[in-house]
């Protein structure tokens, strides 16, 4: 079964008190912080079998995991047990696509692809509204239909094992 990361409130919920940046960058950092140290601890080395979901389109990693990779092979407190840079431990693991801004998901397809992105909705929670939303930002972003089908439904189904009777 995969795990699906989805952050709370943390520890420091303080500093975000303002202009309602919990929602806005706590939670996402949140989820760069968690993912990020599963990636350097070599958990996912040592287990491999294991498959994480990460929500909000992975928080920040996108755009950082470059950054990580030059942080791992630059400074000594980043050199970790891992025998591989972070990003491949990182693109292990799945994206859920609430994230609804087009450079954003274009940014995850890049370094991912469409075999690691799920369709997300980040519902109950006030970004959605309309859960067409959810779909359209995927339709939106004018893939073949095999990627939108994967991003959409069939990834769900790969990693529930949903589809094992196909």
């Amino acid at each position: 079964m995969p795990i699906f990361i989805h952050p709370t409130a943390p520890t420091n919920a303080h500093i975000y008190k303002e202009y309602g940046l919990l929602a806005i960058l706590g939670f996402p950092f949140e989820t760069t912080y968690a993912a990020t140290r599963l990636a350097l601890s070599g958990l996912l080395e040592e287990y491999p079998e294991l498959t994480f979901v990460l929500s909000h389109l992975g928080g920040t990693l996108p755009y950082l995991v470059g950054r990580l990779d030059d942080g791992n092979r630059i400074y000594r407190a980043a050199q970790t047990e891992i025998d591989r840079p972070p990003s491949e431990y990182l693109k292990k693991m799945y994206l859920d696509a609430a994230s609804f801004y087009e450079p954003a998901l274009n940014c995850a397809l890049d370094f991912w692809g469409a075999e690691k992105i799920l369709m997300g909705s980040d519902y109950p929670y006030g970004w959605v509204g309309d859960l067409s939303r959810c779909t359209d930002s995927i339709l939106d972003l004018g893939l073949d239909d095999g990627d939108t089908k994967k991003i959409l439904h069939k990834n769900a189904e790969r990693i529930l094992r949903l589809d094992a009777g196909a």
